[in-house]
């Protein structure tokens, strides 16, 4: 009891009667009470208060900001669409082509997972796996240089899209196996890495799409 009176910086005197006593640890008490249930009520305003502040963000920003007063931390979320030093070079190229701009990040994901230096075992380079002779036809001088090389794949792309009257799929299997194999089996050849190349880059470009 000596101890809780002095915490309570309460010293009664020998003169004060047990019931002032009393009535003084109540008059604490039931004030320290008072403090703890407006902190409550204060911390629960600034709660609802955060989250009214933050709700249209939350709605209209891939970033999840913190949430304050909770004790809850949310890290932010990954962006669906990564952000690559050649991203200038792959929109400006696109619209000059009018091709999407993500189908062309989708098509480089696949191609070389954004490895400028990329080569296959069959002899493709680059960002968008250009082989030697398809380069030298389009004009690439250097076919490692990202500018050149997303240029040139752009174009042959586009050049595709409009061979096979805008079908995305058989313009991008003719950009994987060549044109002639899809005129000849009228439609995705028969090739399983030419299927799944097709099937990566569309499922790619549809996680890249805007929901």
């Amino acid at each position: 009891m000596e101890e809780l009176f002095s915490f309570l910086d309460i010293r009664p005197r020998l003169s004060v009667s047990k019931t002032r006593v009393l009535l003084t640890f109540r008059t604490y008490y039931l004030g320290l009470c008072g403090l703890g249930l407006l902190f409550q009520l204060g911390l629960t305003r600034a709660e609802r208060l955060n989250q009214s502040l933050l709700g249209g963000l939350l709605r209209n920003s891939s970033v999840t900001p913190l949430v304050f007063g909770t004790g809850l931390t949310r890290l932010p979320q990954v962006p669906k669409v990564p952000i690559t030093p050649y991203d200038v070079i792959i929109t400006r190229a696109a619209r000059h082509y009018q091709l999407d701009p993500l189908l062309i990040k989708a098509v480089i994901k696949i191609e070389s997972n954004y490895d400028p230096h990329c080569r296959s075992t069959r002899g493709a380079r680059g960002l968008m796996q250009l082989m030697p002779r398809t380069a030298r036809i389009l004009g690439v001088k250097r076919i490692d240089n990202p500018y050149q090389n997303i240029w040139a794949g752009t174009r042959y792309l586009n050049h595709q899209m409009i061979a096979f009257h805008g079908n995305l799929q058989l313009a991008l299997a003719a950009y994987n196996a060549g044109p002639a194999p899809v005129k000849h089996f009228h439609g995705i050849p028969p090739y399983r890495e030419t299927q799944n190349y097709v099937k990566g880059v569309l499922r790619t470009y549809h996680q890249y799409l805007p929901d």
